[in-house]
């Protein structure tokens, strides 16, 4: 149980890295970030592949259409955007939007999902908590940033400034849709 512990906890170190790496690499574009993190994730998978011959021979045409698909949305314009967001609002930001993901997986779940019985109150308690914890947890930073916003907004010099912010904003949203 302690190594799924470390493990958990390193999986989660690697994750905060996605905020990580286009502050770090700044000087380059995100859809160059975005391409680099796509070819390291090929080259694992496809050492991973070289090891697994007997699965890969069970894919068909078909699996393969769709682990491109996934591998191109997922990996590459969820990154692209994601990086997008991160340059232009900062990590702490998109953090916030990201952190919103499970929320909207589950409603959209169960608002897409046809159900033969009522759905259980328990799950409706949880989104519950989950929403007023996000509250709670980024209700600070959120109202910081707009009070910032607001003193851009009255500068005429920093349309350009807050055009970026808006954008950067839309970049945070679409890697929440892409998800």
């Amino acid at each position: 149980m302690v190594f799924g512990f470390f493990l958990g906890a390193a999986a989660c170190m690697i994750w905060g890295l996605v905020y990580v790496i286009p502050l770090i690499l700044s000087d380059f574009s995100p859809l160059f970030i975005a391409f680099g993190r796509y070819l390291v994730f090929g080259a694992f998978a496809a050492a991973y592949l070289a090891f697994n011959r007997q699965k890969v021979a069970a894919l068909t045409r078909s699996d393969w259409n769709i682990a491109i698909q996934f591998g191109l949305i997922g990996n590459l314009l969820f990154y692209w955007v994601l990086s997008e967001a991160v340059v232009r609002i900062g990590a702490a930001m998109t953090g916030i939007f990201t952190a919103c993901i499970p929320l909207v997986a589950s409603l959209w779940v169960l608002g897409t999902e046809k159900r033969d019985r009522p759905i259980d109150p328990k799950l409706w308690v949880s989104l519950a908590v989950i929403t007023a914890g996000l509250v709670f947890l980024n209700v600070e930073r959120v109202q910081f940033v707009m009070a910032q916003t607001m003193e851009m907004a009255a500068s005429t010099t920093s349309a350009d400034i807050l055009f970026d912010y808006t954008l950067g904003v839309l970049y945070a949203l679409a890697s929440v849709v892409i998800w």
